[in-house]
């Protein structure tokens, strides 16, 4: 229950955060490791956020609607997924956002947690 909590205290701090820019936590994260990858399928992209394959399908559609990520086939048919200008624009503009909310996430937990939790594999 307590881990629940903490995690869900550290989305509310990022979602605030980055809501100005009309963007969520959930969505920053799409977009950040497509930003690092260059492009994914989505099962890859599953697999390197460790979310469900419909919590991707959901935030891929909603983020393909807003125009900062592509989703085309490539010539086996395969779905590929790539940040638009206007979602690597995105990024840009949300990284002070970001950097607010990992400040405000270091206030909110103790520091011995926050050693705690980086020795969690991912």
């Amino acid at each position: 229950m307590r881990t629940r909590r903490v995690n869900r205290t550290l989305t509310r701090i990022y979602d605030e955060e980055l809501r100005p820019h009309g963007a969520s936590a959930a969505q920053l994260t799409v977009l950040v490791a497509l930003g690092v990858a260059g492009q994914l399928r989505p099962f890859q992209l599953a697999a390197v956020l460790d979310l469900e394959k419909s919590t991707v399908s959901r935030n891929l559609r909603r983020l393909e609607q807003l125009g900062w990520i592509t989703i085309e086939a490539d010539s086996s048919g395969s779905q590929i997924v790539r940040l638009t200008d206007a979602g690597a624009s995105k990024l840009r503009a949300t990284a002070p956002a970001w950097e607010r909310a990992q400040a405000r996430a270091r206030e909110v937990l103790r520091a011995d947690l926050l050693e705690a939790l980086r020795d969690v594999p991912i």
